[in-house]
């Protein structure tokens, strides 16, 4: 006879791993709401920044000779003028890292904005070629500044699903003011000094990307590794729609445990870097974002640019 209680199988292990997990991602997928878009459309501003700066300056170098003779413009002097933007965009970049631990994603991404605000300004009334170098510095910083911290706050404060295709709208961005920024280089050729609008234009982006942070939430990781929980959790629930942001918080704790690991056991500086290249995957992602770039730059598109 046999054993009635064998034929009662229990659920596989292996099912019950892979159901939670599905929960877990469901979880933290879905709609974006307004809120979320918000945050999009203030985020990507930075992009369009990004790209209309790099559109712009060509169509505005090419009147620059013409409309400031006195300024004896030479090439060393053209190249100065372009170059700075993008050493100092260098700069920038590398120091929101610090800017972003200490204050923030908000603060960082609304300080590049003021950045810009003020550059564009002191670029369109610049009395000679030396202050709009320093000029275009500052605007490199700023972008710097912007260009670091949007994708990461975009794909801080958005559902899993949407974090990609929202940091391909950043990019997108970019490309649309590149476009935005020769298009009205071209407009303004006829007009004289015509390269102070197209290079003061700038401060209408920055200006509107300024006052939409104003308004924006702070990071919701960002506020969970400072120690404010409830705050972060306050915003994610209005990030998300809904009072159900319990998994998504149980990661980014799960996140804040490990790093608080690496740290205690020494991991800082070229351990933490050596650890991050160990992982297969990532390893593999950051070659193939380092060559992309690598190719792109040895392109010579600067320079088309």
């Amino acid at each position: 006879m046999v054993d009635e209680t064998t034929e009662c199988t229990p659920l596989n292990t292996t099912e019950q791993d892979n159901t939670a997990v599905k929960t877990n991602v469901n979880k933290n997928t879905g709609p974006l709401s307004f809120k979320a878009k918000l945050v999009t459309l203030a985020a990507v501003l930075g992009g369009f920044l990004f790209g209309y700066d790099t559109g712009v300056i060509n169509g505005a170098l090419v009147q620059l000779g013409d409309s400031q003779p006195e300024w004896e413009l030479t090439d060393v002097k053209k190249e100065l003028i372009v170059s700075s933007a993008i050493w100092a965009c260098a700069v920038g970049a590398l120091s929101a890292g610090i800017l972003n631990k200490y204050l923030g994603r908000k603060i960082s991404m609304m300080s590049g904005a003021a950045i810009l605000t003020g550059a564009s300004f002191i670029m369109a009334l610049a009395p000679n070629w030396q202050t709009l170098v320093f000029a275009r510095a500052a605007d490199g910083i700023a972008i710097g500044f912007v260009s670091m911290t949007g994708p990461l706050y975009i794909a801080e404060q958005l559902p899993l699903d949407w974090r990609g295709p929202m940091t391909v709208c950043y990019q997108l961005l970019i490309t649309i003011g590149i476009l935005t920024g020769s298009i009205l280089a071209g407009v303004f050729e006829p007009v004289p000094n015509g390269w102070r609008w197209t290079l003061g234009l700038s401060c209408v982006p920055s200006t509107a990307m300024f006052v939409f942070m104003i308004f924006m939430p702070k990071s919701v990781r960002w506020l969970y590794f400072q120690g404010q929980t409830d705050e972060a959790e306050r915003i994610l629930k209005e990030l998300r729609g809904t009072d159900d942001v319990e998994t998504e918080m149980e990661e980014i704790a799960e996140d804040y445990r490990k790093t608080t690991n690496d740290k205690a056991l020494g991991g800082k500086g070229c351990n933490l870097f050596l650890n991050m290249v160990r992982n297969t995957a990532v390893r593999r992602a950051l070659l193939l974002g380092v060559m992309l770039q690598l190719f792109q730059q040895f392109s010579g598109i600067n320079t088309v640019m």
